[in-house]
């Protein structure tokens, strides 16, 4: 969504194309502090990233797609999520 700031019609294409997919949204829960206290002072992980893996653990995803390296080689164990997975996006 970041990359269609400021153009409605491409972030409701976006998200159009998400919903399409099977995605939705997670909200952040009171559950989601304390995952995301752990994850920015143990593992030390960017504020949105935190904010993204502590949504998906207490929402109970099974796989978590990323293709962010970061996230990836820390090999993190989280409840609720059996799989961090590298999704790569092809280039249009």
């Amino acid at each position: 969504m970041v990359g269609a700031k400021g153009n409605r019609d491409k972030a409701n294409e976006f998200r159009k194309t998400i919903i399409e997919m099977g995605f939705s949204f997670l909200p952040f829960r009171s559950d989601s502090v304390e995952v995301f206290a752990e994850l920015r002072s143990i593992h030390r992980l960017k504020a949105p990233d935190a904010i993204h893996l502590a949504c998906a653990s207490t929402h109970g995803v099974d796989m978590f797609l990323t293709n962010d390296e970061n996230i990836l080689k820390r090999r993190l164990h989280l409840p609720g999520i059996q799989f961090v997975v590298d999704f790569t996006l092809p280039v249009l």
